[in-house]
């Protein structure tokens, strides 16, 4: 659930393109906060995690490294909250498109389905707002996904660029699929906040729908669940 953090380029040509082609940089931690919603019948669960991430290697080709150091805070379940602070980290593979290499990790078939569903890849060209660009992967399971690129957006004190996401799992006899929204920082490159609603999605052998949300938090919230 960590890949939405992919560093993604908003520069703009004179030609009102724009090129999202990732540019990472080595910089100090970046912290966000995932939410997942989890709507399994007759129960709903929400788990809310805090992340910071940071690219630890760039290679000559444009792949990149980013370490994710989560912290699940709270799980809310039938209207209670309770507390279960962990620590885990993980190293993510990007391509130079910014696509999260998938790893698939054991007892984490949900989990995998729910980070290709909702990854995001840049066109390999500059785009016109309005315009569209796709991307698929054959696999166990694949991907075929649709990006537009839908304008500027202010949210909060950033400035960004909203992308619409629709993504929809393919070689597999449950395709679970995602509709949502990126906001891309236009200056620093970031993805500022996704929000991703997930349709069909079996979890735990159960068939679910779940909302994804991932946005920026305070440094010091992170520091404090440690």
């Amino acid at each position: 659930m960590c890949l939405l953090a992919a560093l993604v380029l908003g520069v703009t040509t004179q030609n009102g393109e724009f090129a999202l082609t990732p540019k990472p940089k080595y910089e100090d931690w970046a912290y966000r906060m995932h939410r997942l919603v989890l709507h399994i019948p007759k129960l709903k669960t929400e788990f809310a995690m805090r992340a910071r991430q940071k690219v630890i290697s760039i290679d000559k080709d444009g792949k990149f490294a980013m370490l994710f150091e989560t912290r699940r805070s709270v799980v809310f379940q039938k209207g209670e909250a309770k507390d279960t602070p962990f620590s885990k980290n993980r190293t993510l593979l990007y391509d130079p498109t910014g696509w999260q290499q998938p790893s698939f990790l054991p007892g984490e078939t949900g989990t995998t389905h729910i980070s290709l569903l909702v990854a995001f890849r840049a066109p390999m060209e500059p785009v016109r707002i309005g315009k569209s660009w796709s991307y698929s992967r054959i696999g166990e399971p694949g991907i075929t996904v649709k990006f537009t690129l839908l304008g500027p957006e202010r949210l909060g004190a950033s400035d960004c660029l909203k992308v619409e996401s629709d993504s929809r799992l393919i070689g597999t006899e449950r395709p679970a699929q995602a509709k949502g929204y990126f906001w891309i920082h236009q200056d620093s490159g970031m993805i500022v906040m996704s929000s991703h609603k997930i349709t069909n999605l079996y979890f735990a052998g159960r068939q679910i729908e779940a909302m994804l949300v991932y946005e920026p938090t305070d440094p010091a919230l992170f520091e404090r669940d440690g």
